[in-house]
């Protein structure tokens, strides 16, 4: 599936999510927020045994896009409530998200940004330098993160 905010590859049975805004530091835009949805329900169908997530650029995530942020101010309090329950659902899918997961954080996590890694009880930060290459190398590079 194409997505315009996230790259999605699959390799050696990982399945890695790039946030790629790197203009925006990878800051969540709405866009953002359905891309990285739908590609947690690819990665969750898939054959991948791990799924990473990491930032194009050299952040790994700025928060909320401010563009987005100066929306909210014209919008009714039920669009509010809309947004808010579509970031809440992406927190939700990655805390619930059935397979290991790592956060190769690449920079900055600022903000809603720490959401991404700060939400799910299997997901495991650490520096995008010790992100495994096969799904074997997993427990290696996990005792190096933490």
């Amino acid at each position: 599936m194409p997505y315009k905010t996230v790259l999605y590859s699959e390799s050696n049975s990982i399945a890695t999510i790039t946030l790629n805004r790197a203009d925006k530091r990878n800051a969540i835009s709405y866009a953002l927020i359905d891309d990285v949805t739908a590609a947690l329900s690819q990665a969750a169908r898939s054959d991948a045994q791990i799924v990473i997530l990491t930032g194009a650029g050299s952040a790994f995530c700025a928060g909320m896009d401010l563009e987005n942020l100066k929306q909210l101010l014209g919008r009714t309090p039920e669009e509010n409530l809309q947004d808010s329950t579509k970031m809440a659902g992406l927190f939700r899918a990655l805390y619930d998200f059935p397979k290991p997961t790592i956060a190769a954080v690449n920079g900055a996590a600022i903000a809603g940004g720490t959401g991404h890694y700060a939400t799910s009880p299997s997901l495991s930060p650490m520096p995008s330098s010790a992100t495994p290459k096969s799904a074997s190398a997993l427990s290696r590079a996990s005792s190096q993160a933490i």
